[in-house]
């Protein structure tokens, strides 16, 4: 499994991948096997970083990260994002 950032049609997004013990491309997982997580920030010039990446004891995937978005008039809000994936 690798966690990266990605781009979804001009936003940023988490980005996963699954991989078989092969190295191969694991197509059972996500939509051919990687899923994306847009965060929807808005018309805003905004980006996220994936950071973070653990595999629970019951394999539910947790991710996290951070943002950045800008508000006019206030400068740029910054957080972090944290990301369950129930299904695999």
């Amino acid at each position: 499994m690798i966690l990266g950032t990605g781009n979804l049609v001009g936003q940023t997004a988490f980005t996963l991948a699954r991989y078989t013990p092969a190295g191969q491309l694991d197509t059972t997982f996500g939509t051919n096997g990687t899923v994306v997580t847009s965060f929807g920030l808005g018309a805003f010039a905004s980006s996220v970083s994936a950071n973070g990446l653990a595999i629970q004891s019951d394999s539910k995937i947790v991710a996290v990260g951070g943002y950045s978005v800008f508000v006019p008039y206030h400068g740029f809000d910054t957080a972090f994002k944290v990301v369950r994936y129930l299904g695999q």
